[in-house]
C-alpha cells in the first residue's frame, strides 16, 4: 500500500507541473471529479439502474471509496490552508 502511495504522489507532482497548477488548484479539480463521480453513482443508485445485487455492492464501494477520499483532502487541505473549506466549495 505503501508504494501505491509514493507512486500517486509523484504522479500528482508530475500532473501539477505538467499543468503549471498549484496545489490548491489542483485539489479543487480533483475534489470536483470526486464529487460528479458521486453524483453519477447517486443518479445509478436511485434511478433503477442496479443490473444486480453484485453491480450494487461495487457502487455502493465506490461511493463509500470516494466519500472517504473527500474527507481525507478537505482534512488535508484544512490543516494546511485556512481557507481550505473555500478551496473545495468554489
Amino acid at each position: 500500500m505503501v508504494d501505491l502511495y509514493k507512486f500517486l504522489a509523484i504522479t500528482f507532482l508530475e500532473f501539477i507541473k505538467k499543468y503549471n497548477m498549484d496545489v490548491a488548484d489542483f485539489a479543487k479539480h480533483v475534489y470536483k471529479m470526486l464529487e460528479r463521480r458521486e453524483q453519477d453513482i447517486a443518479t445509478i443508485l436511485t434511478s433503477g439502474g442496479i443490473q444486480d445485487m453484485e453491480n450494487y455492492r461495487l457502487l455502493v464501494g465506490e461511493m463509500q471509496g470516494l466519500n472517504y477520499a473527500k474527507g481525507e483532502m478537505k482534512s488535508l487541505l484544512e490543516k494546511n490552508y485556512e481557507d481550505g473549506e473555500d478551496i473545495i466549495s468554489t
